[in-house]
C-alpha cells in the first residue's frame, strides 16, 4: 500500500502546481509541500501501527498522552515553521516530524509493554492474503477521504486557493 501510495502521490506531486494554479514563484513550495504530506499520508499507516496493536491489546491507556501530544506537537512545530518563515513547505515538514516522532514514542512505549512486539520475515502465503486485504482497505481508504474532502478539491479547482482557504 506505501508504494502504491507513493507512487499516486508522486503523481499528484508533480502535477500539483498546475492542479492548484499557482504562478512560477511559488511552484517550488507548493511541490515541497505536496511532497511532504504525502509522505505523511504514506507513514501515517506505519506511524499508527504501535498505538493499534495496544489498543488491541486493550493498553491504550499507555499511550494516552502520545495521543493528545499527536494533535499539539506537529500544530506546535507547523506553528513554528510559520514564524521562522519558513512558509508552506516548513509547515508541512513540521506535519511529517511530528507524526515521526510520535510514532517513534508509540513504537517504544508498545515494545516496553509488550516483548513480543516487532516484525518477523512473512510466509508467501500470508503476505497474498495480506496484500488482497489491503487493497480493498486502500480502495475504501482512497473513498473516505474523496467523500470527507472532496467538497475543499472541487472548490479548488473550480474557484482558486484564496477561495477555498476559508472555507477549509
Amino acid at each position: 500500500v506505501f508504494a502504491v501510495i507513493m507512487v499516486v502521490g508522486g503523481a499528484i506531486t508533480a502535477a500539483s502546481p498546475w492542479i492548484i494554479r499557482v504562478d512560477a514563484t511559488h511552484r517550488a513550495a507548493v511541490v515541497a509541500a505536496t511532497g511532504l504530506m504525502v509522505l505523511n499520508f504514506g507513514l501515517s499507516a506505519l506511524i499508527t501501527l504501535p498505538g493499534a496493536v495496544l489498543r488491541g491489546m486493550n493498553l491504550e491507556y499507555r499511550v494516552m498522552w502520545a495521543t493528545i501530544l499527536s494533535s499539539a506537537l506537529p500544530a506546535a512545530l507547523g506553528g513554528g515553521a510559520v514564524v521562522l518563515g519558513l512558509g508552506l513547505p516548513g509547515v508541512a515538514g513540521g506535519q511529517v516530524l511530528g507524526a515521526v516522532l510520535i510514532g517513534g514514542i508509540r513504537w517504544l512505549i508498545a515494545r516496553r509493554a509488550l516483548p513480543w512486539f516487532g516484525a518477523s520475515r512473512p510466509e508467501k502465503g500470508e503476505v497474498r492474503g495480506m496484500l488482497g486485504i489491503s487493497v480493498w482497505l486502500m480502495v475504501w481508504m482512497f473513498v473516505r477521504k474523496t467523500l470527507t474532502g472532496g467538497d475543499v478539491q472541487i472548490i479548488g479547482l473550480v474557484l482558486s486557493p484564496e477561495m477555498v482557504t476559508p472555507y477549509a
